[in-house]
């Protein structure tokens, strides 16, 4: 497996709906066994926050969005809906794509800043 977690900064105005597809590989480039894993997109206003995070999102299909999960092709969408992103009310914060949360093997995939600019309304 490739060094993690890898380092991806996203913008996404907030209030808006956004998608994001993460293509998994191992170290040598191949593509990351992904069958029974599950994924936790989690967002918070800074990295030393603990409890509850602004916004997560989960394969379960909620109010703020969804993970889709592509094994055959080893991809991890995250969808956030217009709803979730609205709670983005600081200007965004900081995420972490997680694989298998909560687990013994619990992988931090991907950590970057979610930037999430206030944007004249239509």
């Amino acid at each position: 497996m490739a060094y993690l977690p890898n380092t991806v900064d996203v913008t996404s105005p907030q209030a808006s709906a956004w998608s994001y597809t993460y293509g998994l590989q191992n170290s040598d480039g191949t593509p990351m066994n992904i069958i029974g894993k599950t994924f936790e997109f989690a967002i918070r206003r800074a990295v030393t926050d603990t409890g509850t995070p602004v916004l997560m999102v989960n394969q379960t299909l909620t109010q703020n969005g969804q993970i889709i999960v592509n094994t055959t092709a080893s991809t991890v969408q995250v969808n956030l809906t217009a709803t979730g992103t609205a709670t983005l009310v600081h200007g965004g914060g900081v995420y972490t794509l997680w694989m298998n949360p909560g687990q013994s093997d619990a992988t931090a995939l991907v950590v970057g800043t979610f930037y999430a600019p206030q944007v004249v309304a239509p």
